[in-house]
């Protein structure tokens, strides 16, 4: 299938730089624009369609020998937005013209207090299929260390705990006890995008 077809590509990448002595100084860096949704929200099978995780979680493998610990996993949440300063940070640029803090501040440790939280935003979808959320109205997401706020502008908010509900099941919007991470995710969002 697709996934042995991807596995083939990576080994004949690494081959040829293998082969052409190129691997000892090569930063690979492996992922993806969006995830996929198979049926586990509604019958939402596609992408494009919602802000859940299944569409906006996707792979992040960063190799580069002697600056990337090897088998190292980031348990933070993260955005492919920060790539660009991922990557000046791994070649030692002298400049950073890009917002936003590199991974490799994770590499070696934890994320600091201050990192943000990665957002996600999908307009309007016009014309797509009625079941998706992205049909009726634009979406904003906030994934937090334990938290996924999502703002519908037609269907209001949800918060799921994504630590222990990974397939966002229960929505914990009117949970008193979410309401402070509740509020923090609005604050956040209107902050950052008005």
């Amino acid at each position: 299938g697709s996934i042995a077809y991807v596995d083939d590509q990576i080994k004949a990448l690494f081959g040829e730089l293998e082969g052409r002595g190129l691997l000892e100084n090569t930063i690979v860096i492996l992922t993806s624009d969006h995830g996929e949704s198979f049926g586990e929200h509604d019958g939402i099978l596609q992408h494009s369609a919602s802000l859940y995780l299944d569409e906006i979680h996707v792979p992040l493998i960063v190799w580069g020998p002697g600056q990337v610990p090897a088998g190292k996993t980031v348990d933070t949440p993260v955005t492919i937005t920060a790539l660009p300063s991922t990557i000046l940070s791994l070649v030692n640029a002298a400049d950073d013209p890009f917002p936003g803090p590199s991974l490799a501040v994770l590499f070696s440790g934890e994320a600091p207090a201050d990192w943000p939280d990665p957002i996600s935003e999908l307009a309007q979808m016009n014309g797509a299929a009625e079941v998706n959320p992205s049909t009726h109205g634009a979406m904003k997401s906030v994934v937090g260390d334990e938290m996924q706020y999502i703002h519908h502008e037609k269907f209001g908010e949800a918060l799921y705990n994504w630590r222990t509900d990974p397939q966002e099941k229960s929505n914990l919007v009117d949970d008193p006890s979410a309401r402070v991470s509740l509020n923090g995710f609005r604050l956040y969002l209107t902050s950052l995008l008005g």
